[in-house]
């Protein structure tokens, strides 16, 4: 916050000095109370719309849930195939929004493959795997949303094991 409220364009506006500044941070760092901050991470992607691609992979991802959600006799909770129901849902959903044939490809391929981590993972797939995984998919992309969907579900500090082999592998 700092570094944004003393840029010149930033004190123009606000017609504040320096040590106003100064002032009003420390008095906010007096009232709040501290909150640990794991994971700061967001991936720079030097294609604008990559940035556009995430950002609606991650918006609906799992859209197919719904539709394919059962409760078991045990209470545990499945939707199997719902990545793949998912990606054709999430095509027509954003036909909605775009006519860009190269964004609603690359957010389909996302949704359908966004549990790939995980299987890829759990199974230690082999580099040619990983390889034909590529050729369907951008990893880095991928793996972004994969983070994103684990530090969705809140809870406990997650180790992001299977993003970080997958990265690992393709790199």
């Amino acid at each position: 916050y700092e570094d944004v409220l003393k840029r010149p364009d930033q004190r123009r506006v606000s017609r504040q000095s320096i040590p106003v500044i100064d002032g009003i941070l420390n008095g906010f760092a007096v009232i709040t109370e501290p909150v640990e901050i794991y994971y700061r991470w967001r991936p720079q992607l030097s294609d604008p719309k990559d940035q556009m691609v995430l950002m609606l992979a991650s918006l609906v991802h799992d859209i197919g849930k719904p539709e394919t959600t059962q409760v078991q006799e045990d209470g545990k909770i499945i939707s199997h195939q719902h990545a793949e129901k998912g990606a054709e849902k999430s095509r027509k959903f954003l036909q909605r929004f775009t006519s860009e044939t190269e964004i609603l490809d690359k957010v389909e391929s996302l949704v359908k493959n966004h549990l790939s981590p995980f299987e890829l993972f759990r199974s230690q797939a082999s580099d040619s795997a990983i390889r034909r995984l590529a050729k369907k998919v951008n990893i880095p992309l991928l793996v972004a949303l994969s983070v994103a969907d684990t530090l969705g579900r809140g809870g406990k500090r997650p180790k992001l094991s299977a993003q970080r082999w997958l990265i690992r592998k393709y790199n």
